[in-house]
């Protein structure tokens, strides 16, 4: 059965229709996925890469700060450092915010991230509490707890001994003697 010309025409431009529209639909549907990522991508990924940029920005700046408040005692640094917790905080809730979301296992990250951060910001608070105080210096500490005290039992008894010296009758050790007492007084009151 031999077609007619009109037949084959219709059956070309139908078979051209046929695969333009699987085509079209082909494209559509890839279209949406790739609409999909897209929207997942600017939606989801770069504001919680930019949410996390900024959280490790402050993480370090807090870090920067207070290395600082340790070695200089200025208060100014200390401030900074809080400000600095501030913007870790505001950070963090938006963390949370997004990652509502997110697979089970992911948001366990962000609840572990959550116990990493209390624990750092109470590790700087001690510190900060105890910089530039006489219990950031423990050998100052012992001096002004034990030796300063006794050592102005030594200096006392040395005055004592410098009084009595000085109204005994002088002598080349004797002499000697109270010149070695005045030095060892001199160190002591360095």
């Amino acid at each position: 059965m031999a077609l007619s010309l009109k037949a084959k025409l219709l059956a070309g431009f139908g078979a051209i229709i046929g695969v333009s529209i699987v085509t079209g639909l082909v494209i559509i549907k890839d279209a949406k996925i790739i609409q999909d990522k897209s929207d997942f991508v600017l939606e989801e990924s770069v504001p919680t890469m930019l949410n996390v940029s900024t959280l490790r920005g402050s993480i370090h700046h807090a870090l920067s700060m207070h290395r600082g408040y340790m070695i200089l005692g200025l208060e100014a640094l200390s401030d900074e450092r809080l400000e600095a917790w501030k913007s870790i905080d505001e950070s963090y809730a938006q963390l949370q915010t997004i990652s509502t979301d997110w697979p089970e296992d992911q948001q366990a990250l962000v609840a572990e991230l959550d116990g990493v951060l209390r624990g750092f910001r109470e590790a700087q608070d001690k510190i900060a509490a105890v910089s530039g105080t006489i219990d950031d210096l423990p050998a100052d500490k012992l001096f002004f707890d034990q030796a300063l005290p006794k050592s102005e039992l030594v200096v006392g008894a040395l005055d004592k001994i410098i009084s009595e010296e000085q109204q005994l009758e002088a002598s080349t050790e004797r002499k000697v003697l109270l010149g070695r007492v005045t030095e060892a007084k001199g160190h002591l009151l360095k």
